[in-house]
């Protein structure tokens, strides 16, 4: 085409150019469809026959013409001081995360690293086991020498129902055991019981029995049960079962809802039923399959931020729990005219008194009407009261012990879905187990999650067993894969270390 036949300039384009142009003849001598040139045969971009507004802003960006507009300035100013604060709010996480995620790659190399054989963790699994239930046997053996108001005096008299809760929990634990994990692991199974567990727990929280201010019991044929303990496993087993499934990504609204629907449910229906530890636990499940699902960890934190926000709401405005959180941060010697000691300072002298060498089996004297809920909340005070510090750091280990084995189960599972439900049941039984320690040392507030294994309680007993068993049909799936020569791998995120998708 010829240049001479291209579309005339339109009217008036030339006065709209900004200052410091060239003049329309000066510019006129230059020949057309020299530079780049607009479609529909406008002429060079910049020159006196091209787009007025494009033409002005590119010479005005060439030659500096044209003075910043104050609006421009104060956006730009906007948005600095944005990414300003965004970054000082990141700076504690990015400081976490430096520090931290070094410590926790070295943890899963340990755990990950093949210098047993399954067998081996197999082992160490059923010693702790049979550690704890020994434990067990002696405990209720002592405590309940001391008869309830509906009891007659006998040493013997809850030890029947423990024995009954044991034989229960070992029936769940085989047939978890028994049974593969590709079919717990099902696409039906899983969503059917969390299913069931949340609607569960709904009726619970509106219609349970009220024990201690948490309406979290269900009276079946005289025998109380705790749904919120099966709920657990339960909540970790579809977490498991949905990082796994292949239409899954917190990308998209159904990962979303899949994800944080079933979460905010499981948490607000034990928060309705005022059970703050319980969802303290749920918190804890639930941040671990967030972070292994591949959520930054700033969102994690903001969720959890969220969650214990409302938990502590939910503190505050019960008078009863509030002073139990205000007495944990006070100190322990002497008290204001007027006060007497409570029970997390009569379970701090119970622990005292055992001293190094305990005062015997069976031989506790806080636990005749001095100290309250010593069954249950205060179990490790009478343990180390009646066995000594030599006896409370021999369980100590063998809780460390317990937790490590099934740490070490999970990184070696052959199944992803196999890995994130161990290290979320791994987690929440440590997390349990050491705020049930701290609560009786006086070093965290009292809120009223058991010891497993050991706190009386059929429905924590019955759900930890059902929940090992679990880790038992894992390690065997790992020793058949082993077996044909396979080998489990735990992997790396650009942001920390998690399991490798393999499987289902």
């Amino acid at each position: 085409m010829n240049p001479s036949n291209s579309r005339p300039p339109r009217p008036g384009q030339g006065r709209r150019q900004g200052p410091g142009h060239a003049s329309a003849p000066a510019r006129a001598t230059r020949p057309q469809g020299a530079g780049s040139t607009r479609a529909g045969g406008y002429g060079a971009v910049g020159g006196n026959v091209g787009h007025g507004g494009y033409a002005r802003r590119a010479a005005e960006q060439e030659h500096g013409g044209g003075a910043p507009q104050a609006g421009t300035t104060r956006q730009a100013s906007d948005r600095h001081a944005l990414r300003t604060l965004g970054r000082w709010l990141s700076a504690p996480f990015v400081w976490l995360r430096d520090r931290l995620m070094p410590t926790w790659e070295r943890i899963c190399a340990l755990l990950a690293r093949p210098s047993s054989s399954p067998s081996t963790d197999r082992v160490l699994l059923v010693v702790t086991l049979v550690g704890f239930l020994i434990v067990g046997v002696l405990l209720s053996t002592s405590v309940n020498a001391v008869p309830t108001p509906d009891e007659e005096l006998g040493p013997f008299k809850w030890v029947p129902k423990y024995f009954m809760f044991q034989g229960a929990g070992m029936v769940l634990l085989l047939l978890a055991a028994a049974i593969p994990w590709r079919t717990w692991n099902n696409k039906f199974v899983v969503p059917a019981f969390m299913a069931l567990a949340i609607g569960v727990q709904l009726f619970t929280s509106f219609f349970g029995v009220n024990k201690n201010g948490n309406k979290a019991w269900l009276e079946i044929g005289g025998v109380g049960v705790q749904p919120s303990e099966f709920h657990k496993v339960v909540f970790a087993l579809y977490i498991g079962w949905l990082i796994t499934q292949p239409w899954f990504s917190l990308k998209t609204w159904q990962g979303r809802a899949a994800m944080f629907g079933p979460v905010l449910l499981s948490i607000g229906s034990v928060l309705i039923g005022k059970d703050v530890g319980t969802s303290l636990m749920f918190v804890a499940i639930a941040a671990v399959g967030m972070w292994l699902s591949g959520l930054r960890m700033s969102i994690v934190a903001a969720v959890g931020a969220v969650a214990g926000t409302v938990m502590g709401l939910v503190v505050y405005f019960d008078s009863e729990r509030a002073s139990r959180f205000a007495r944990s941060f006070r100190g322990r010697v002497g008290f204001p005219e007027g006060t007497y000691p409570e029970q997390e300072d009569k379970a701090v002298w119970a622990l005292a008194t055992g001293g190094v060498q305990g005062t015997g089996p069976g031989q506790s004297r806080f636990k005749w009407g001095y100290l309250e809920h010593f069954r249950s909340d205060y179990i490790f005070a009478i343990l180390g009261e009646e066995y000594g510090l030599i006896g409370a750091l021999i369980f100590l280990f063998l809780f460390v012990l317990f937790i490590y084995a099934l740490f070490r189960i999970a990184a070696r599972a052959p199944h992803r879905s196999a890995q994130v439900f161990g290290a979320c049941v791994a987690t929440y039984l440590g997390v349990q187990g050491f705020i049930n320690m701290g609560m009786a040392t006086g070093v965290l507030p009292v809120i009223g999650v058991p010891l497993p294994f050991i706190s009386e309680g059929g429905s924590s007993l019955v759900s930890s067993l059902w929940a090992v068993g679990f880790f038992f049909a894992i390690n065997r799936a790992s020793s058949q894969q082993q077996g044909a020569g396979g080998a489990s791998r735990w992997t790396r995120r650009k942001s920390g270390a998690v399991v490798a998708r393999k499987g289902s």
